[in-house]
């Protein structure tokens, strides 16, 4: 929260110089030893007070960065409220920015900037908005984030009044005077800063506005500098609460979705098990499902996929371990997708010894991997679970003989195999006790199937419904019926 001191700035000053108050701070970079400097401009009243004005903005320091140490906070006391003189700064693209000078020593309090606020910026107040769609015409709101294509919104800061706001590990989700529902990366630092409890969301107490022109409480949002795929991301950089009122009925956000707003995704890890030392139990067609998922996992949802073929068993084990001791803080998700022959609830290296499933599985729990806690974590399994085959199971020849109809199968899996924890997804390629095919030319129908659903259904179907989709076109085909294991808490919006 801002100092509640009063300020004693005097009509002299304003005639010389610039000054700018300090409304929050926010993250720059995740090691958590650097910041970015939101501020306000101020000016002089007739009767002698101050008045913030215009739009929010970052403050630059001395040396002209926007990014400051923590450090040199601290040296200067520029603290959330600290009103500091400024000066006209442009950088090495020409465009004028305001950049620190010294601080005043005097501050300002929240309650006061958040009072001076209003619709419009009437009388040269600052101004805030009631949505989104308010603030940027041209701004897409999507399940998972707000974006704006080839253009960044000018200004690219902007105040947007919300009803309701929820801050769930690093995301804020809140509801804007609009209605609009909103998913936003929270980089707010101070008594907001993103929450660290595993699974919990942390409700705000946003105050309901008293009446249609009081702002109530504001979340600051902003644009990058940087389009990624062509996109320019909005992010929650500040958050400005009003006292929440006994009688509030702030309307509760309900967490309904895992965020997937990072680029790239997550990491997308492939073991596919081709070419065996007993020769007759190579997987003929297993390099087109690589190609498939290769395409999916890194054209189309924007994973960065990491194959990786014909691993014994300890390999496997090894080359999980390394993935897990990855730091994912950056990925909003976590992908594997095993390929191979299997043993009751073992899977088959190369060299034909079995690594457990569960062993595989382990090092992405959450006491294994902190980094993916709470993060949606999706097993992709082409094995075959049982030795049975489907009545309904057709070959090109009209049977169920695999090597006659050019298919082959991918041995066993337990039918017990389950994630112990939450945030898991297993999709296995065929129910529990039968067996899967798999094309000699073409690869298995469960990948292939799989691929062309996800390509086709992720901007607007969550995986649990696109596996829906994948089960009844497989079972349509009349050769196997795919079976999903989930933990999931959350939608989860590829």
């Amino acid at each position: 929260m801002l100092g509640d001191s009063t300020v004693s700035l005097k009509a002299e000053d304003f005639e010389r110089k610039l000054y700018a108050v300090v409304i929050a701070f926010g993250k720059a970079h995740d090691g958590g030893h650097t910041s970015m400097v939101n501020c306000l401009k101020i000016s002089l009243k007739e009767a002698g007070g101050i008045r913030v004005s215009g739009s929010p903005f970052r403050l630059v320091n001395r040396s002209g960065f926007y990014i400051w140490k923590n450090d040199e906070l601290e040296e200067k006391k520029i603290h959330e409220g600290s009103i500091v003189e400024s000066d006209t700064f442009c950088d090495y693209e020409n465009r004028k920015r305001l950049r620190f000078l010294s601080n005043s020593g005097q501050r300002m309090a929240v309650s006061e900037v958040l009072r001076q606020l209003s619709f419009g910026g009437g009388d040269q107040l600052a101004v805030a908005y009631r949505g989104i769609s308010e603030a940027f015409p041209d701004a897409k709101i999507a399940p998972n984030g707000i974006y704006q294509e080839w253009a960044r919104p000018c200004p690219p800061y902007a105040f947007i009044s919300v009803k309701a706001a929820t801050i769930h590990y690093d995301r804020i989700l809140a509801i804007t005077r609009r209605g609009e529902k909103i998913n936003l990366n929270n980089r707010s630092l101070g008594e907001h800063k993103p929450c660290t409890i595993r699974g919990d969301a942390k409700e705000l107490p946003v105050r309901m506005p008293g009446c249609e022109s009081d702002i109530g409480s504001v979340i600051l949002v902003t644009f990058g500098e940087k389009p990624i795929l062509n996109k320019f991301q909005a992010v929650c950089e500040a958050i400005l609460l009003q006292e929440s009122s006994s009688s509030s009925s702030a309307e509760t956000f309900d967490v309904t979705h895992y965020p997937m707003t990072r680029w790239p995704r997550g990491i997308c890890l492939i073991i596919n098990n081709l070419c065996f030392q007993n020769e007759a139990d190579h997987r003929f067609g297993a390099e087109n499902d690589e190609e498939a998922l290769h395409t999916l996992f890194q054209g189309v949802l924007h994973f960065d996929v990491h194959p990786k073929n014909d691993l014994a068993n300890y390999e496997m084990q090894r080359v999980c371990e390394e993935f897990a001791a990855k730091d994912h803080s950056e990925y909003s998700a976590f992908v594997c997708i095993i390929m191979s022959h299997g043993n009751r609830d073992h899977i088959e290296g190369v060299n034909g010894k079995n690594i457990a499933l569960e062993t595989l599985m382990s090092d992405f729990k959450a006491g294994s991997c902190p980094s993916l806690a709470g993060k949606p974590k999706l097993f992709i399994i082409q094995a075959c679970r049982g030795t049975m085959r489907d009545n309904m199971m057709l070959s090109s020849s009209g049977s169920a003989d695999s090597t006659m109809g050019g298919f082959g199968t991918d041995s066993t899996l337990c039918r017990s195999t389950c994630p112990q924890e939450s945030d898991f997804l297993l999709a296995f390629c065929m129910a529990p006790g039968y067996i899967a095919q798999r094309e000699r030319e073409c690869g298995s129908v469960f990948i292939q199937t799989l691929a062309e659903v996800f390509t086709k259904c992720h901007n607007s179907e969550h995986v649990l419904d696109m596996l829906t989709i994948v089960t009844r076109v497989v079972a349509d085909k009349g050769s196997q019926v795919p079976s999903p294991v989930t933990t999931l808490r959350y939608k989860w919006y590829l």
